[in-house]
């Protein structure tokens, strides 16, 4: 979930992101993430949130592989994005249903959806819009809160934070969805 809070400097918005915790506190060294290697993203957004291009670099230098559809097909692992009006200054979230097989530290997602706050998105910039769905939708395939600030994935975002995974993000994603040999 990204927050809004007081400007920063040179009049760009900072935004606060805070995450509600999806999983339990003791899930801490869990493993959280999709199943399959392939998900689909269905975007009921407008152009100006870039969704499409955003996830194309969320999904680069690992396995995972993010589909950009309109409607996701039947019986595929699906994150839905849309635009809402989302409470005071929150402009992002994401919510996720998961199982767990008994025993076993692996959460494995079976449902994800994204709601962007689509008065927020009028009035900010392309830039903060592409961070706001790289964020949200790295949550969908299974990321936290990173605690540097040169990803998307850091909890708060300014005008310098990066609207695309670092390099240790990435690395990230390969463990969640390691290469096929």
């Amino acid at each position: 979930m990204i927050k809004r809070v007081a400007p920063a400097l040179a009049g760009l918005a900072a935004l606060t992101v805070v995450l509600t915790p999806v999983v339990p506190a003791a899930a801490a060294t869990q493993t959280l993430g999709w199943a399959k290697h392939t998900v689909y993203v269905e975007d009921h957004t407008n152009a100006s949130w870039q969704v499409h291009s955003t996830i194309e670099r969320l999904d680069d230098h690992s396995a995972l592989n993010l589909v950009w559809v309109k409607k996701c097909p039947a019986g595929v692992q699906c994150v839905r994005v849309r635009l809402g009006s989302l409470p005071g200054n929150q402009v992002g979230e994401t919510a996720l249903t998961y199982t767990q097989k008994s025993g076993s530290s692996v959460l494995r997602i079976t449902k994800a959806g994204v709601v962007l706050d689509g008065a927020w998105g009028k009035t900010t910039s392309a830039h903060y819009r592409r961070a706001d769905v790289c964020h949200e939708v790295g949550h969908a395939v299974g990321l936290d809160h990173a605690k540097t600030n040169d990803t998307c994935m850091h909890a708060v975002i300014t005008g310098k934070t990066p609207d695309h995974p670092s390099s240790a993000t990435y690395a990230l994603l390969r463990k969640l969805y390691p290469a096929k040999g």
